[in-house]
């Protein structure tokens, strides 16, 4: 059972799924999203059924509205596969209590492509409501693999 995170700045680098602040998968499988000491890989898999690798954030204890900044460093495997094998890295902010998202990020991702947005971060409020973080890659192709290897919120 995953603590909620009270407290702002938060750091996950990189999002884990053990401890007080775990991080779940959120996706159709459980074998596409494997946890280490120094990223979460989301595995992209062979249909559309299997291809949406996500997970998401413990929920914050956010008593009223306020104004964050989000960061994060994601990056894309080499594709051994015909083409460029790309895909869309989406970050969404959720309401804790039904699951619903606002997407607030949305890039393609290439082979061998990274996101590192810590220097310039996404602006955004967190609500009572609005108090969880998805991130999601998507692509209908054996062999892409995504690595999140940092989330953080800041106050701004």
């Amino acid at each position: 059972q995953s603590v909620i995170v009270t407290g702002l700045p938060y750091i996950a680098a990189p999002p884990t799924n053990i401890g007080d602040h775990t991080w779940v998968n959120l996706g159709s499988r459980s074998d596409n999203v494997s946890w280490s000491s120094s990223s979460v890989a989301l595995i992209s898999g062979a249909n559309s059924s299997i291809s949406n690798p996500a997970i998401g954030s413990p929920t914050f204890n956010i008593p009223t509205d306020i104004n964050t900044s989000v960061g994060f460093k994601v990056r894309r495997n080499k594709a051994t596969f015909i083409g460029s094998l790309h895909g869309e890295l989406r970050v969404f902010q959720l309401n804790a209590s039904n699951g619903e998202g606002t997407r607030i990020y949305n890039a393609d991702l290439k082979s061998e492509a990274s996101v590192d947005n810590r220097g310039s971060m996404i602006s955004t409020s967190m609500t009572p409501t609005y108090n969880r973080w998805k991130i999601a890659y998507n692509y209908g192709g054996v062999g892409p693999v995504t690595y999140v290897d940092v989330f953080q919120v800041y106050y701004r």
